[in-house]
């Protein structure tokens, strides 16, 4: 499921300051273990920019799960709480999805933006 990845811009109209633009790579997922180890993992991942989701992405059957998926995000700010890229955060969920009952979490991981050029760091 991907879901327009302009987050930040939806709450904002045009007089918002535009910070740039956030490329993010969803790579993999590595021995992600289910508590019950007879049950499949269907992992799920939400992504949250400053906890407004951004975009998900599921995977069946598969404990560790290649996603190689690649998506934008387009960063505007008009809140006070987030006016510079070094106080925005993004935020990694991953579930085990269940189609008839709720989600299992089974973690997660942030990193704090910054106007530091970073490459090929994983989380």
């Amino acid at each position: 499921v991907h879901r327009p990845t302009f987050a930040s811009e939806a709450a904002c109209n045009k007089d918002c300051p535009q910070l740039g633009v956030l490329y993010v790579h969803l790579h993999r997922g590595v021995g992600i273990a289910h508590e019950n180890p007879v049950e499949d993992v269907d992992p799920l991942v939400k992504i949250y920019l400053n906890e407004q989701e951004v975009y998900e992405s599921k995977v069946s059957k598969t404990k560790d799960p290649i996603f190689d998926e690649r998506f934008q995000i387009l960063l505007r700010t008009k809140d006070s709480t987030y006016p510079e890229l070094a106080n925005q955060t993004l935020r990694f969920d991953v579930f085990d999805y269940d189609k008839f009952t709720e989600n299992d979490f089974m973690g997660q991981t942030s990193a704090t933006l910054s106007s530091v050029v970073v490459v090929n760091k994983a989380l």
